[in-house]
């Protein structure tokens, strides 16, 4: 047994003195400070214009608007997805709603366990992003292209 500690039968380790309850309490307080430390997600950050960052030619582009919509095209193809988006701390929950090309929209049917892609966000600030995503794998990286002007966001 180690100095300093005593042991009673089925009486866990504690140490000698009568100082077994500081343990318990400054493990509590090393978490409560984690905890304080975490990342969470900003609504305020995500609003903008994204980049996937894939392999040159072929770019993956997000647009999140002010009003939970959002806009996904890929750079060089005809057409994009629309849909709607929620952010529940870093889950960010992007719903898929319609594909237009040429002129023509097209409502999406609501598939269960299609329809809606859950992404955790990993990090964001100003210019970056990552998330992790079943279907992405973990670690897709986005860059900030630029912000919507005031004029162009939604109030």
């Amino acid at each position: 047994m180690a100095p300093g500690f005593r042991s009673g039968r089925g009486v866990p380790l504690r140490p000698a003195g009568g100082a077994g309850h500081a343990l318990p309490l400054m493990a509590l307080l090393g978490l409560l400070l984690l905890a304080g430390c975490g990342f969470v997600a900003t609504e305020s950050k995500l609003v903008g214009i994204w980049q996937v960052d894939l392999p040159v030619p072929q770019k993956i582009v997000y647009v999140f608007q002010k009003d939970h919509t959002y806009t996904m095209s890929i750079t060089g193809k005809t057409g994009a997805m629309q849909g709607t988006w929620k952010l529940d701390g870093n889950l960010l929950t992007m719903t898929m709603g319609s594909f237009a090309a040429y002129g023509v929209t097209n409502t999406l049917p609501a598939v269960p366990g299609l329809s809606a892609q859950k992404n955790n966000i990993a990090r964001l600030t100003d210019s970056s992003m990552s998330w992790r995503t079943q279907t992405f794998g973990p670690g897709l990286k986005l860059k900030r292209l630029k912000s919507l002007p005031a004029s162009q966001s939604p109030q």
